[in-house]
């Protein structure tokens, strides 16, 4: 899978909230959309930004995405982070697969995204990039047809993980998806035996910064 369609969801309501104490609401907004640009960023090198779609019911973040080149998919009102993301994979229903990115990994590369690419051309169907804890999901990429329930806001990693294994397809987990990061591991399993393994297994210590706990 060479192109995906790259869907970057966005929460309106009160956004970076455990800031709130240090910064205003319109300071947050404002940092906001600067991670969002860097995000944007490494899309664009790689070729993706036609394919990519900011998902959001706020009408100030759909035309900040616009002036990036980002395609807006416009909610009616904010149902979370997995309405969002079904949104937009019903909106690019014949799309080779489906890349989710949150829109605040300010750290992510070119480099990541195509490294995460390969493991598809590899023969993996799904692949799993934790956040910093271990209990968000950074990166999540599903091959056409390799769907999942989704499992955001709820330590959606090990959930998303457990559900690749039911599945039987094709599973890796990247960790350390960062460029800068001198180890990295990626586990592929074919099947939902040896999957469900991972599941237990102890997280390797590189870790990626940047971490929403998605």
């Amino acid at each position: 899978m060479k192109s995906p369609a790259v869907i970057v969801p966005l929460k309106k309501a009160n956004p970076k909230s455990r800031l709130s104490g240090i910064l205003s609401l319109e300071e947050r907004r404002e940092l906001v959309r600067v991670m969002l640009q860097d995000v944007i960023k490494p899309i664009e090198s790689g070729g993706l930004l036609n394919q990519t779609y900011l998902v959001s019911s706020d009408e100030e973040s759909l035309r900040f995405a616009s002036q990036l080149g980002v395609r807006p998919v416009r909610e009616a009102s904010e149902k979370g982070v997995n309405a969002a993301v079904e949104r937009g994979m019903r909106e690019t229903p014949d799309s080779e697969g489906w890349l989710i990115l949150p829109a605040d990994i300010p750290f992510l590369t070119n480099r990541d995204l195509s490294r995460v690419l390969s493991f598809c051309e590899s023969g993996a169907a799904i692949v799993i990039s934790p956040s910093r804890e271990f209990n968000g999901t950074n990166l999540l990429l599903l091959e056409r047809g390799a769907r999942l329930k989704l499992s955001y806001d709820m330590n959606s990693f090990s959930s998303h993980l457990a559900a690749a294994a039911r599945s039987r397809f094709s599973i890796s987990r990247r960790t350390g998806t960062t460029s800068g990061s001198s180890a990295r591991r990626a586990s592929t399993c074919r099947s939902a035996a040896s999957c469900a393994r991972l599941t237990d297994a102890s997280p390797s210590t590189t870790r990626p910064p940047t971490a929403p706990s998605w």
